[in-house]
């Protein structure tokens, strides 16, 4: 298959597979992560002061959302690299 693309379509292959793999990285590690975020939240939460709750809450929030900016930039540029080959193929 390699064989029948031009160089810039064989340049886009591959930044489309580094993309894809860097975005199976970043789910696995962003799963890890929730994970222990919600055991830490359940276990030690329970036994700080508001305070403490309130801010380790909010930095569990702020983790939550950069991650899910970054999720939907990671799909962004996957999806104009595989729109970029299809339209070359055109």
């Amino acid at each position: 298959m390699l064989a029948m693309l031009k160089d810039d379509d064989i340049w886009i292959v591959i930044s489309t597979g580094i993309f894809l793999l860097g975005c199976a990285i970043f789910i696995g590690l962003f799963g890890a992560v929730m994970v222990q975020i919600n055991i830490y939240n359940k276990e030690v939460l329970g036994k700080e002061c508001s305070a403490v709750k309130s801010h380790l809450r909010r930095s569990g929030d702020e983790f939550t959302a950069w991650s899910a900016l970054s999720f939907i930039f990671i799909s962004a540029a996957v999806s104009f690299n595989i729109m970029a080959l299809c339209s070359s193929w055109l």
